[in-house]
């Protein structure tokens, strides 16, 4: 009867760590329900994104820890619990100055793709993946971010992701966003390439270099059912990818920032034979 009784409870405790992780994110001011806040598992490439009322749930053992961070507001690390409340501090950000612009836009310059006619949909899990567009004295007659395009591949209408504008940081990771807003976009269906207007947030091109960020939303309205019975759906839209050869590649995945590197039996970096995100940047003077 002892025995019966421990592998019982082995049961249940197990099921208890292997439960549902669920709850809703606020803002810790106003208790405003937050949409669509990065939720990792710290230190794997998995997790989710809180829907439009702010609630999130998915299966995950509740040993783990979790990383909640959301533009314009503080990260947070937090246990995992089966009913979580998370509230989120604001940061302080100073707003953008109004700028009137009455550029004539006479030169236009488009940066691909390096391989434009090669293109293969991944679906990378919750993460960011991005491309780093590297600055040239040729562009400093056409510095101003003036849109760019997406390549992508969706089953449903209206697919929506991030899209995220990073300078690189003293380490060369990416840091400081350029936006301080959420930009969130959507695409249509079938194979695409999207263009996304930027001129109305008067950027310029950092002589630093700059990392466009793609970031997945793993949310009810993107998904579509599979009969794949290891997969409960597909997060739409696909972005496609190009092969490419980096020194590093940088993904956000597990709550932190990721490099990718290659060294030589020297310790010299090498060319990495990769792929990144199908993205073209649109500069114009």
């Amino acid at each position: 009867m002892i025995k019966k009784q421990f592998i019982l409870f082995l049961m249940c405790f197990g099921t208890a760590l292997h439960g549902q992780t669920a709850g809703v994110v606020l803002d810790s001011i106003t208790g405003e329900q937050l949409a669509l806040v990065n939720i990792s598992v710290l230190g794997e490439n998995k997790g989710t994104t809180s829907e439009l009322n702010g609630s999130f749930s998915f299966k995950e053992t509740l040993t783990k820890k979790l990383v909640f961070s959301l533009l314009g507001y503080q990260k947070k690390i937090l246990q995992a619990k089966s009913n979580m409340r998370v509230l989120l501090q604001p940061d302080e950000i100073a707003l953008n100055e109004v700028v009137i612009d009455n550029r004539k836009k006479t030169k236009k310059l488009e940066i691909g793709p390096e391989n434009p006619g090669v293109y293969e949909a991944y679906d990378h899990g919750p993460r960011t993946d991005t491309r780093f567009f590297e600055y040239k004295s040729a562009y400093n007659k056409t510095r101003h971010i003036d849109a760019i395009t997406v390549r992508t591949d969706s089953k449903i209408k209206e697919a929506t992701f991030k899209i995220h504008l990073y300078e690189p940081d003293a380490n060369g990771f990416p840091g400081k966003e350029m936006l301080l807003q959420n930009l969130v976009v959507s695409v249509d269906q079938g194979v695409k390439n999207t263009l996304f207007r930027l001129e109305k947030f008067h950027l310029k091109m950092p002589k630093t270099g700059l990392f466009v960020g793609i970031e997945k939303l793993m949310i009810e309205s993107n998904k579509r059912e599979t009969d794949n019975p290891y997969q409960s759906g597909v997060y739409y839209p696909l972005i496609l990818y190009s092969s490419a050869e980096k020194d590093k590649i940088f993904t956000y995945s597990g709550g932190q920032w990721q490099v990718q590197t290659k060294q030589n039996q020297d310790g010299v970096l090498e060319k990495i034979k990769t792929s990144e995100p199908a993205i073209t940047l649109i500069l114009t003077n």
